[in-house]
């Protein structure tokens, strides 16, 4: 039995301050195929990411700058 296994990032994200901010980052970024869970942190600046594949930093931080956010990189 093969398993993927999850490859966890912490993103930093700039321009959330409240748990709607969250929210909008969270849909942002599971909309994305290789991405299987996330948790944003509006607090800390940070999402978690949980990805299975390959990461494509520049869609990541085209869908963060489509949700009105920007990727620190």
């Amino acid at each position: 039995m093969t398993q993927d296994l999850a490859d966890i990032q912490l993103l930093r994200i700039d321009g959330m301050t409240c748990s709607h901010c969250e929210h909008s980052v969270t849909e942002a970024l599971v909309a994305l195929p290789e991405i299987a869970a996330v948790t944003a942190d509006a607090a800390a600046g940070t999402a978690r990411i949980e990805a299975v594949g390959a990461l494509d930093l520049d869609r990541i931080d085209a869908a963060v700058t489509e949700a009105g956010y920007r990727l620190v990189r």
